[in-house]
């Protein structure tokens, strides 16, 4: 399985340089509307079954591009991240692609690179690109 790690296009509020807030609901610039679909260009050439998302707009919307761009369904990934991803690896997809925040990447990332999760913070994710892990099937 391989699960492909984006962190969503350049929003508004990534310009001003403000910080996101749980109630950050700022839209995609133009700039972060083309990175999504670049993503969609990745996420074909590795024939992603399904993409997963959080709920927030700018995820959302980067998701929604994507989706629309592959003819693939989407779907809100559930509040609490590790119970979200657990479901998505027990669906034992070929390949799924999961649209989040920096934040969320740097909890998920250590997780399954099966790395010391106290060094999260040296794995940083631009925005609108993407990082790709191969998971062993045992």
């Amino acid at each position: 399985m391989k699960i492909i790690l984006c962190r969503h296009g350049e929003s508004i509020n990534n310009v001003k340089k403000d910080l996101a807030r749980t109630n950050d609901n700022s839209k995609l610039t133009r700039k972060g509307e083309k990175q999504a679909e670049k993503l969609a260009l990745l996420l074909k050439k590795y024939k992603v079954e399904k993409i997963f998302f959080s709920p927030k707009h700018r995820c959302a919307a980067t998701a929604e591009i994507i989706c629309k761009n592959l003819r693939r369904p989407g779907q809100a990934m559930e509040k609490r991240l590790f119970k979200g991803l657990n479901k998505i690896l027990k669906k034992k997809q070929n390949a799924a692609a999961i649209i989040t925040h920096r934040g969320c990447l740097r909890a998920i990332l250590p997780v399954l690179k099966k790395v010391d999760r106290s060094r999260h913070y040296q794995y940083d994710v631009d925005l609108g690109s993407a990082v790709v892990i191969r998971l062993n099937e045992k």
